[in-house]
């Protein structure tokens, strides 16, 4: 697959909801990407994004998988049972199998997802105000 490196836009949740449903490739591409850079609902984009990995297009495929894998570095958390085991599916065809790979690289199945919790986005609990208790 020939990729072309655009910058995310500004998209979202709607975005990719109307993307879904008009099946247009290059739109649902562009709103696949801008939605992992900018919704911050790590299990809704699970979702949309364990759909799209059944899409009959194996473009669609191994970017869905792709996103996956972006989820979980962006947000460190993922359902990988449910998560893993549709990339691993993925591996059987030679045409999303790198896909898959990569992103099962960035799932880190040897390190424990957080689930359920709240990013840190880097903050240091030490930061906080003592008096604000």
């Amino acid at each position: 697959m020939s990729m072309e490196y655009r910058p995310p836009g500004a998209g979202g949740k709607p975005e990719l909801i109307t993307a879904i449903e008009r099946n247009v490739y290059e739109s649902l591409c562009d709103a696949m990407v801008d939605a992992v850079f900018n919704v911050d609902d790590w299990q809704w984009l699970q979702t949309r994004y364990l759909g799209l990995i059944h899409h009959t297009d194996w473009r669609i495929r191994a970017l869905a998988a792709t996103c996956l894998g972006h989820v979980a570095t962006f947000f460190d958390r993922l359902d990988v049972d449910v998560v893993v085991p549709e990339l691993e599916r993925l591996k059987g065809d030679p045409r999303t199998r790198s896909y898959a790979e990569t992103a099962l690289d960035d799932v880190g199945t040897e390190r424990p997802m957080r689930q359920g919790l709240e990013p840190n986005y880097g903050e240091d609990p030490g930061d906080s105000d003592p008096d604000e208790s």
